[in-house]
């Protein structure tokens, strides 16, 4: 630029201004183009992901029908009556209206993996548990035993 000027006088400082203006509003819309590019992708799966999520409706479903089978408030239920309980909610989470085996509802809850606290089922985590099984977040166990839940579903 120094030899520009030297030889071509004012106008090299001229060019010189207007090509680092130029080249900076090029890399600048560039870098703004991947980010808007990116976030319209994530926005896509994110979309895509909203399909599978739970409404609130599911989850005041849950909730009421957790409340039935314990009118009291409690947040243990005995172990016995899960398969009433998923007999009882509606789906996604439940099998409202389906007539479903119990040999096969028993496995489904085998699969789902909630855990015995001595002849009773927590709350949270039973709610947690369909929840996620729901979505797609599902533990290990889950994850083996899916096939079998997808068998079963089609089938009811």
């Amino acid at each position: 630029m120094h030899e520009c000027v030297r030889a071509e006088g004012v106008m090299a400082n001229i060019y010189w201004i207007l090509f680092q203006l130029l080249t900076f509003f090029i890399f600048m819309n560039v870098f703004i183009a991947v980010i808007y590019e990116n976030f319209n992708d994530i926005q896509a799966s994110e979309d895509e992901n909203d399909i599978l999520s739970l409404k609130k409706k599911d989850i005041k479903a849950f909730q009421s029908t957790w409340a039935k089978y314990n009118p009291m408030g409690e947040l243990y239920m005995r172990t016995l009556r899960l398969p009433d309980f998923l007999r009882e909610l509606p789906p996604p989470l439940g099998y409202q209206g389906i007539r479903i085996e119990d040999s096969k509802l028993n496995k489904i809850i085998f699969c789902l993996n909630i855990r015995d606290h001595t002849g009773k089922v927590y709350y949270p985590e039973v709610m947690w548990t369909i929840f996620h099984s729901i979505v797609g977040i599902n533990d290990e166990k889950v994850n083996n035993c899916e096939q079998i839940v997808t068998i079963l579903k089609i089938v009811k």
